[in-house]
């Protein structure tokens, strides 16, 4: 799993887990961060995103301009472990929120792409003369 330390388009602290077996080349803006359980990679990912969106991640960055993440500070940063049983009930009811919202995502896009269509359509009426 890796983490984003800084970069020019990017923010810190966003991060991603690779399971893949294939080897990935990148440069200095990332951590990699390793858990002995697997479940905990998905508990850090989880953890980051709501210390972000609650504001509590920025205090951690460094920086005027570009933002740092620093390794240093991810060192010391602290995160709740819970017991595996309840971590991963935890996980589980993330898994299926996500899964929710993404289904809520797509019907929502889809009215986006039905309402685009109704308005051109009642607009091309209008201009023929068909209303």
């Amino acid at each position: 799993m890796w983490t984003g330390r800084e970069c020019e388009v990017g923010y810190p602290g966003r991060a991603a887990i690779w399971a893949e077996d294939y080897p990935i080349y990148f440069q200095k803006a990332l951590h990699r961060v390793r858990f002995h359980e697997p479940e905990y990679n998905k508990w850090f990912v989880f953890y980051l995103y709501a210390q972000d969106k609650s504001g509590e991640l920025k205090q951690h960055f460094s920086g005027t301009g570009i933002q740092h993440f620093t390794g240093e500070v991810l060192a010391r940063f602290e995160i709740p472990l819970p017991p595996l049983p309840e971590l991963r009930r935890a996980i589980a009811n993330f898994d299926d929120l996500f899964a929710e919202t993404q289904r809520i995502e797509a019907i929502y896009q889809h009215k986006l792409a039905a309402l685009d269509a109704l308005k051109k359509s009642l607009l091309d009426q209008a201009f023929t003369g068909q209303l």
